[in-house]
C-alpha cells in the first residue's frame, strides 16, 4: 500500500507506478506516470471598474470610504504574490505622477492577506510605470483578497469632458 500524503506537495516532479495484488500474488508494475507541480502567479480582479461620476474642479474623491468601491483582487495563483500596477494620462491638464491621480494597498477586510509593512498602504502618486503596490498577497482560499484604492483631484484647469484612465495590475511570485 502506498503512502499517504500528509502536507503540501513541493513544486517538483514527482512519479508514481502501481501493480495490483489479490492476497496471493502481485501483478507487473505499470508504466512509470508523472506530474509536475508549478509556480503560478495570477490574480482576478473582482471589481474592475472604479467611477467617481461627476465631479467639480478641485474636487478631491477617493475610495478609501467605499464610495466609490475600490479596485478589489483576489490571489488565484498558488504563490503569494506581488502586485504592481501602473496607468494611462487621466488628466488632460496634468501629468501623471501628480496629486491629481494616486492609489494606496488596502485591505478588504479586518484582517491583512497581504505584507502590510511592504506594501504601498500610505497614497502615492500612480506612474506609467510598474510601482509595487501589494507584497505578498497570500493565496490561500478565504485569506486570499486585496483592495487598491484610487484617489482624485480634479485640476483646476481641467475641460469638462468625460476622463478615464486604464489601471493595469502585474502579479508575480513574490520571492
Amino acid at each position: 500500500m502506498g503512502q499517504l500524503q500528509q502536507t503540501e506537495l513541493d513544486f517538483a516532479t514527482y512519479y508514481w507506478r502501481v501493480r495490483a495484488n489479490d492476497s496471493w500474488e502481485y501483478g507487473a508494475w505499470s508504466v512509470i506516470w508523472n506530474f509536475t507541480l508549478v509556480k503560478y502567479a495570477e490574480i482576478n480582479i473582482t471589481n474592475d471598474l472604479v467611477e467617481f461620476g461627476i465631479m467639480a474642479l478641485n474636487e478631491i474623491n477617493d475610495t478609501a470610504d467605499e464610495n466609490p468601491e475600490a479596485f478589489k483582487m483576489e490571489n488565484i495563483g498558488n504563490v503569494k504574490a506581488n502586485v504592481s500596477v501602473n496607468a494611462t494620462a487621466l488628466w488632460t491638464s496634468e501629468p501623471l505622477d501628480t496629486k491629481y491621480f494616486r492609489f494606496k494597498a488596502n485591505r478588504t477586510d479586518q484582517n491583512d492577506y497581504f505584507m502590510w509593512s511592504l506594501s504601498q498602504t500610505e497614497w502615492e502618486n500612480i506612474f506609467s510605470i510598474y510601482m509595487l503596490a501589494i507584497a505578498y498577497l497570500n493565496y490561500t482560499d478565504g485569506k486570499d483578497t486585496a483592495a487598491m484604492d484610487i484617489g482624485v483631484e480634479v485640476p483646476t484647469d481641467e475641460s469638462p469632458d468625460v476622463k478615464t484612465s486604464i489601471v493595469e495590475f502585474y502579479a508575480e511570485e513574490a520571492e
